[in-house]
Order: C-alpha cells, then structure tokens, then sequence
C-alpha cells in the first residue's frame, strides 16, 4: 500500500511538473511601451488564438527601453519600440528563420509602401502610428491649416505652449520650420522657433490645461484625444503636414518558438489593431477607421489618411546620434531653467 501511495505520489508530483512546464512554456514575454496593451481584449483574444499568456513589461522611455533591452535581451521574445530605434539595434534583432513580413500586404498602401521602403528584416513589422500635431485653445490663439510652424508659434504670442519632453520630436518639429534639415538642438534654435512663447516642457499636460493663457501643446495625436477629453474643453487639434510628422512603432518576434509566432501574427492582425486603436487612440497600418468608436479620434483619423501621402515620417537615428540628442536635451532643459 505504501509502495502505491508513493507510486501515486510520484505520478502526481510528474504531472504537475509537466503542467507547469507546460504553463511557462506557454507565457510570452514582451517589452512594449507602457499602458500600450492592457486591454483585457488583447489578452483574451490571445489565449483563445495561441492558447497563451502574455506577459508584458513595460518601460517609458526609448532610453529605458534600450537600458532593459541591453540588461535582459534574454528574457524577452517580442518587442515592442520605437522605430526611431530601428536603425541602431536591427543587428540585434534580426532573425532570418522568421517571417511575418507576410502581414504587410493588408496593410494601406501609403504605410505599406513604407514599409517596402524601410527593407525591415522579415522578423519585424509596423506595430502603430500617430502624429505629432498642435492641440491648440482658441479662447487664446487662432490657428489655420495655412500656418506654417514659426507662424504658429508667433500667434501664440507671449501665451504658454508646451513642448513634448522629448529630444527626437522636439528636434524634428524645428527641423520642419528649417525646410527638413536638421539643426543642432540647442536653447538657441528652440528659442528662434518659439519667439516670445512661455514654454514648458513635460509629458503632463493637464495641469497646464487650465491655465488661462495656455495656447497649444505640441503633441501626437492620441495624447490630443485623451487631454481633450479630461480637460473637458473645445480644444481642436491641427495637423497639417506642413507642422506635422508621422512617428511609428515596430514589433519585432526575436525567439523562434511556436507559442511566440502566434502571439506576434496576433498582435499585429487587423483585429488586435481595431481593438488596441479603439484604447490607445492610435493608428492602426491597416487604416481601418471606419472601426473607429470615439467621434474626435475618428474625425483625426480620417484627415490624417485623407492626407497620408503628403506628412513626413520621423526618420530613425544611429545609437551615437540617439545619445548625442539625449545628452543635448539635458542640457538645454538645464539651460531652460537657469534663465527663467
């Protein structure tokens, strides 16, 4: 009797063994920007296809996603990140025995050709895009689609604006006031750019928003939808492409494991995209806007797709360069704030 209690057991603790394995094996582990998927769709629309879990750290930054990649490279088998980054890790990404380049062909014509123009290895595809575009108050300043960016920033008069906290959008957006090209990033081109305008420079706005001389805030165009809506204001929000710039985000399959190509072939599909648009407010490749719940983020949408073909796309940057502008935004926002 003893001899089979301990049979028995043996038997039990091999099963559980086994399932538990089998459980770990199942778990996909990805680094995506934070709050990005959250849904409790995604996650059920995951476990129903690939009979998977997800399991998702998030970072804040393209320096911190770039600091986790580096430190736990190892732990992760999707990505995803800024296409900014592309040009600077794509060595340490590539995996030729994986193909989800297959995607791409549903995707709008515009991004797929995009696409097509990136010659992104077949592991890596486009995850979502937004617009960097002004959420402007007009109880302050008056903006037209015929402003181009100095114009705007001298309507804005000695009124607050707020910059994004961020180095590569920051020095794009004062790129596209000097014709595209790229001048250094320093207190003495933004202040060129900005003239007498207030500025501030943070990832929260909301505070800001009820200021009483608050003019724009320089932002893409899911942050505009969200603000507008907390801040419960008419605020509108201008994009053309004369001001405005497309950003993109990749997702890269970088284990070759059964469980982990479900779950990428999953993440980028037109339904994860209707879902995730639908919560982040943020475009989807395939340009699906008629699946578009939100009125505001519908109406961007639309325009943003009816003038596609004419904004330009934030280029990605070489690792040396990356660093140089982050060192270069530290010390122009210690400057900002040693001469107010």
């Amino acid at each position: 009797m003893k001899k089979l209690i301990k049979l028995f057991g043996l038997l039990w603790l091999t099963t559980s063994f086994t399932n538990s394995l089998a459980a770990e094996k199942s778990t996909v582990n990805i680094l995506s920007w934070f709050g990005y998927l959250r849904s409790p769709e995604i996650s059920k629309l995951i476990e129903k296809e690939c009979h998977a879990t997800l399991s998702v750290d998030e970072y804040y930054s393209n320096d911190e996603f770039l600091r986790r990649w580096k430190a736990q490279k190892d732990d992760y088998d999707l990505l995803v990140f800024a296409n900014l980054l592309y040009k600077g890790i794509k060595d340490n990404i590539t995996l030729p025995e994986v193909d989800l380049s297959f995607i791409s062909q549903d995707y709008n014509s515009v991004i797929r050709q995009h696409y097509v123009d990136g010659n992104y290895p077949k592991n890596v595809v486009f995850f979502s895009h937004s617009l960097m575009g002004f959420l402007w108050n007009p109880a302050v300043v008056k903006l037209s689609e015929q402003d181009d960016m100095f114009t705007v920033f001298h309507k804005a008069g000695a009124n607050r604006v707020i910059l994004i906290d961020d180095p590569v959008e920051v020095r794009n957006m004062i790129g596209l006031a000097n014709n595209h090209n790229q001048p250094q990033l320093n207190l003495k081109n933004l202040q060129k750019l900005v003239q007498s305008s207030k500025v501030t420079l943070t990832n929260d706005y909301n505070k800001i928003y009820e200021s009483s001389d608050f003019a724009f805030s320089y932002i893409w165009s899911g942050e505009a939808v969200i603000d507008t809506q907390k801040a419960r204001k008419p605020y509108e929000f201008l994009m053309p492409p004369k001001t405005s710039f497309i950003c993109t985000d990749l997702l890269a399959q970088v284990k070759n494991r059964p469980h982990t190509a479900c779950v990428a072939r999953v993440l980028a599909s037109k339904k994860a995209m209707e879902i995730l648009q639908n919560v982040n407010y943020y475009f989807s490749p395939y340009g699906n806007a008629s699946e578009v719940n939100n009125p505001l983020f519908k109406d961007i949408y639309q325009r943003t797709f009816n003038e596609l073909p004419k904004y330009s796309w934030l280029p990605p940057v070489s690792l040396k360069e990356f660093k140089q502008l982050e060192q270069d935004w530290k010390t122009l926002k210690l400057e900002i704030a040693t001469t107010r």
